[in-house]
């Protein structure tokens, strides 16, 4: 997969500060209280946060040393504050150091390219040809057509290529023994499928079909209760854990919402927003969300059929002012963790959708029925792969990524997705 060499690099690095960190403070006896390893998390998350654990553009940015810097120059402040040691505000700037050195070598090492080329003449040429134009890892060198496969070899030394991958089924069918040679001798083989999953961590629900769903490999979620139970210790675990600060954050949103409803009588309605929506096994449950948007009854002066559902747009007009913001930091999304604690949802998988439109995607879209085989989320691979979308075709991409969660689905992965999500609510990046 292309993010386990992110993932290992992120290990890495962990394992190297944490232990430069312990053994510098330990040079001055400082003691391992619990703001010892506190302050430990919270550069950890700093660092996450502003993405300077990202590894894949392979190498060491400008930007990379500023948030470093910055980082732990607060860091230390807060720590001299309480300290009033000037000897530990310099193991923080030594820090700053160790971190841009790994980060330089660790990116260094994930820096290695790969001359790829595409063999085959369909419609997916263009597609997957993007693609490698936009990875960090891939240079794109050319196509071979099915006539000029037979040259393949001749191809692979002019062009010194490292990969191909293959974009129609015949020419697997037909040359197998060349593509096996070819790949005894270093080359990697990968079909447009593969490919597709390993580098826009997606699957193309249009290019499958039953039978590679029956054989695919992957899809442990659906029948390892060991991989279920643990989902089901995080989720309980995490709405605990979120829900301390999360209860006053709640108690002070429906405060707001109460006092906009008496400034303006538009914005007046109830504080939760409650729907039917299909979860596990096409289960209907009820969704709990503050209310963002005026209500129903008030939906047909702003241009709207209030029997009709309809996706949120940009610049929404039935999205109160309050509403606005609480999207934006996903404060409505919080009532959810009910939700969670019942066991209709989990913190990780994809977005349940209301019963209205999950009837329409599944006369539109293949496979959407697949979302229903797991637990939905309160974020997802999804949504952190893909803008908001109001359409159809937003469906069908949301689809792609949705499909591949369910594949892939692990502890590691949703820890990831969890805290992707979490970088988001502080970018205020929601609508």
């Amino acid at each position: 997969m292309r993010h386990s060499k992110n993932i290992l690099s992120r290990i890495i690095f962990f394992i190297i500060m944490y232990t430069a960190y312990y053994k510098l403070f330990h040079i001055f006896n400082r003691t391992d209280n619990a703001a010892f390893y506190l302050m430990f998390l919270i550069m950890g998350l700093a660092y996450y946060l502003v993405g300077y654990l990202d590894f894949s553009n392979g190498k060491l940015e400008k930007n990379d040393i500023v948030y470093s810097v910055l980082i732990n120059t607060v860091l230390g402040s807060i720590n001299y504050f309480f300290t009033k040691s000037k000897k530990e505000f310099t193991v923080f700037l030594i820090l700053i150091i160790i971190a841009n050195l790994i980060k330089y070598i660790l990116a260094a090492l994930n820096n290695s390219k790969m001359n790829v080329l595409l063999a085959g003449e369909n419609d997916l040429i263009d597609k997957i040809k993007q693609s490698i134009i936009n990875s960090d890892r891939h240079v794109y060198t050319g196509q071979c057509c099915c006539e000029g496969v037979d040259r393949l070899k001749e191809i692979v030394s002019e062009k010194k290529i490292d990969m191909i991958i293959i974009t129609e089924k015949a020419i697997l069918k037909n040359h197998q023994n060349l593509l096996l040679d070819l790949k005894l001798k270093g080359k990697k083989i990968q079909t447009y499928w593969q490919f597709n999953e390993e580098v826009e961590g997606k699957i193309d629900v249009t290019k499958i079909d039953e039978r590679w769903l029956l054989y695919s490999l992957g899809f442990n979620i659906l029948h390892n209760t060991l991989q279920r139970r643990v989902k089901r210790l995080f989720d309980i675990v995490m709405a605990i854990i979120i829900s301390i600060p999360a209860l006053p954050i709640m108690l002070l949103t429906a405060v707001l919402l109460k006092i906009a409803g008496l400034l303006d009588k538009k914005e007046a309605g109830p504080l939760l927003f409650t729907q039917i929506r299909v979860g596990l096994g096409n289960e209907p449950f009820k969704m709990f969300k503050f209310r963002s948007m005026i209500t129903k009854e008030n939906w047909a002066e702003v241009g709207f059929d209030p029997h009709k559902e309809s996706w949120t747009t940009e610049g929404d007009p039935r999205v109160t002012k309050i509403g606005h913001f609480m999207r934006k930091t996903r404060l409505d999304e919080l009532p959810q963790l009910l939700n969670v604690i019942r066991g209709e949802m989990s913190f990780v998988g994809p977005r349940p959708e209301s019963v209205p439109y999950v009837e329409e995607l599944e006369r539109e879209l293949p496979f959407y029925n697949l979302r229903h085989a797991v637990q939905p989320g309160v974020t997802g691979w999804a949504q952190v792969m893909y803008p908001y979308g109001a359409t159809t075709e937003d469906s069908l991409r949301k689809l792609e990524f949705d499909l591949y969660y369910i594949k892939h689905q692990n502890f590691v992965m949703d820890v990831g997705i969890f805290f992707k999500t979490v970088k988001t609510v502080l970018s205020v990046k929601g609508r």
